[in-house]
């Protein structure tokens, strides 16, 4: 590098946390079984360091690809995660990215710093290396807050099955007593014509998709 700064720097990855809705049983999280250290042998999110010259956007494709064989276009950023002893090889920041894909779509093999991988249902998770945990449940925060989209809706909840689906996952990312109450605002976009209207949240029910 041309400059060099003379003061501690912190590290930096991205994580890519792809969901897959499944049939019957509903909302599934890609994890990869580590074949490093640290956390060798646990489930993580795909993910890893960014190179010097490249976007993060990129390099969060590229290592869900390297250690998954999934190339997938659309990914929207999660946020930063940065507690200060997150990772144990030092400062590491983490940005994350969410995306969903048909896990039928794809042909997968773990490689590179995975030695496994896995689609787990959100309901049954294993224990996580890193802050991935958490990483996750601000995806599911960013995913029901997707549902008030009516192409989101109409792209992965179109046919009458998938209805039951859609309340399944409702059942899944909300608490008991607002699941029903959730789906059916839900089946209102869906079934509602005036696209920019069914985009715009009820004020009675912004704390059961936001909290």
């Amino acid at each position: 590098m041309p400059y060099s700064y003379e003061y501690p720097r912190p590290a930096v990855t991205v994580d890519s946390l792809i969901f897959n809705i499944e049939p019957h049983t509903g909302l599934e999280v890609l994890l990869i079984e580590r074949a490093k250290a640290p956390f060798k042998d646990n489930w993580a999110i795909p993910g890893g360091f960014v190179d010097m010259d490249e976007d993060l956007i990129i390099a969060a494709k590229r290592e869900l690809e390297e250690e998954t064989g999934m190339q997938l276009e659309m990914l929207e950023e999660v946020g930063a995660f940065a507690k200060p002893d997150r990772d144990p090889r030092g400062r590491v920041i983490s940005i994350a990215f969410w995306g969903i894909a048909n896990k039928a779509s794809h042909q997968l093999k773990a490689a590179d710093d995975a030695k496994n991988y896995c689609w787990k249902n959100i309901s049954t998770l294993p224990k996580l290396a890193f802050d991935h945990g958490a990483i996750i449940e601000s995806a599911l925060k960013a995913f029901r807050t997707k549902l008030l989209d009516q192409n989101f809706l109409k792209t992965h909840f179109i046919d009458t099955n998938s209805r039951k689906d859609l309340l399944l996952v409702c059942k899944q990312i909300f608490t008991n007593s607002n699941a029903l109450e959730a789906f059916d605002y839900i089946e209102m976009i869906l079934n509602n014509n005036s696209a920019p209207e069914s985009r715009k949240l009820d004020s009675n029910m912004l704390h059961i998709f936001l909290k």
